[in-house]
């Protein structure tokens, strides 16, 4: 779960600090700070100048290895079992712990080899050396001031909103998953994002625009 998370803030440009850690993971700060220390003893991780929690090369390799099987096997509940959109994310978290590499790689190709999950992330190599990816641009750095923004496409969807059923199925009402053109206001308290085509809007505040990545914007 830490190992993970660190590559997830890596991914969204995010500095994995412990106060970042605590935040996505819902964790008390002591915790947090008990957990790495834990996983600096077994050689997972160790704290860098700047404060952050980066990850020996070991520690790499666990957590690109358990990102890659937790992305396939939200693929493959979606794809292959039908489960529903929202709660594949919680639903892949309790899959990871018991479903095999050797399991992961044969669903991984039996769905074609996907190179996204539902959620519009990349599905890294199990032994890439160059991960992650940073998503290219997050909603945060799109919208400045109070201005709207429309002709706007949904990228992905980052954890901290993958990890709310409430969320992602308000994501789902208004037509909102990867690939849908969209536009973004402010509203009291935050943000208004409104699919095309639909009346149904979906409110996020500041912090949660950086879990939201933008595609492209539509011509």
């Amino acid at each position: 779960m830490y190992l993970k998370a660190i590559v997830e803030l890596r991914e969204r440009g995010i500095p994995s600090l412990r106060a970042r850690l605590s935040e996505r993971l819902g964790h008390a700060p002591a915790t947090v700070t008990d957990m790495v220390q834990r996983l600096a003893e077994a050689s997972l991780v160790f704290i860098a100048d700047d404060r952050q929690v980066c990850l020996t090369r070991r520690g790499f390799r666990e957590a690109v290895s358990v990102l890659a099987k937790h992305r396939i096997i939200e693929c493959f509940l979606d794809t292959t079992v039908g489960l529903e959109w929202s709660l594949l994310h919680d639903e892949a978290c309790r899959w990871e712990h018991v479903v095999s590499d050797e399991a992961a790689y044969l669903m991984q190709r039996l769905l074609g080899t996907p190179d996204h999950d539902p959620y519009g992330n990349p599905i890294p190599e199990p032994k890439s050396a160059d991960w992650p990816h940073s998503i290219e641009l997050t909603l945060e750095e799109m919208v400045s001031g109070r201005s709207p923004h429309a002709g706007l496409v949904l990228g992905s969807l980052g954890e901290r909103i993958q990890t709310s059923i409430v969320l992602l199925r308000a994501f789902d009402a208004a037509g909102l998953r990867p690939g849908a053109r969209f536009s973004v206001a402010p509203y009291p308290g935050g943000y208004a994002l409104t699919g095309e085509g639909s009346e149904s809007m979906v409110l996020l505040t500041s912090t949660q625009l950086r879990d939201v990545g933008i595609a492209t914007r539509a011509g």
